[in-house]
């Protein structure tokens, strides 16, 4: 008798493990499923729209950067250069 509970008991905790499996199976074909369905996809018209207006972006930025860096730079020698005219300016009318 024992034999036959032994028996029922793996055929039972087999077939537990064998739906666990089954389960997990198809838990991960739908969440592979649901990760494309949140992917967007862009036609080819759609892309070259996108790149053709946002063409010229990156070069904008730098011109951007390199008005910054000039008119800092400018207005650094700026006011060095404006003070030594009117030393002279002064030194002139003694």
């Amino acid at each position: 008798m024992s034999k036959a509970i032994r028996t029922i008991l793996s055929l039972v905790v087999s077939l537990l493990l064998f739906s666990a499996v089954a389960l997990a199976q198809a838990g991960g074909h739908n969440a592979h499923k649901d990760k494309n369905k949140n992917k967007e996809h862009h036609s080819r018209l759609a892309k070259v729209a996108f790149w053709r207006h946002h063409k010229h972006s990156d070069q904008s930025a730098k011109q951007a950067q390199v008005k910054q860096t000039q008119s800092k730079t400018g207005s650094g020698q700026g006011s060095a250069i404006k003070p030594s005219p009117a030393k002279q300016a002064a030194s002139n009318n003694d």
